[in-house]
C-alpha cells in the first residue's frame, strides 16, 4: 500500500532516498510557502521513515486518504 508523510524541510537532509518513491531532493514538491514537503513509499516504513516518525512524530495517510489531504489546507498550512 502506497503511503505519504508530510513533513517539514529541514529534515529532508535526514532522509535515505533509496527507501522511498522519490529519487532525490531535487523530486520533493514543497507547498508554496516552501515550509512544507512530502515523502512517498510502498509497503512498510523505511528506518529512515521511521525515524522521522519516532523524533518528530509525522502522521503517515495511507492511499485511501492521499488524494483527500495533498490538496487541503493541510498541504498549505502545516500544524507540528
Amino acid at each position: 500500500m502506497k503511503k505519504i508523510m508530510f513533513i517539514m524541510p529541514e529534515h529532508v537532509s535526514e532522509i535515505d532516498f533509496s527507501e522511498i518513491t522519490q529519487e532525490s531532493e531535487d523530486n520533493l514538491t514543497y507547498n508554496e510557502l516552501e515550509t512544507l514537503t512530502y515523502i512517498t513509499w510502498q509497503g512498510d516504513n523505511p528506518s529512515s521513515v521511521q525515524s522521522l516518525i519516532d523524533n518528530y512524530n509525522y502522521p503517515v495517510q495511507d492511499e485511501n486518504d492521499i488524494d483527500e489531504l495533498s490538496f487541503t489546507d493541510k498541504w498549505m498550512l502545516f500544524i507540528g
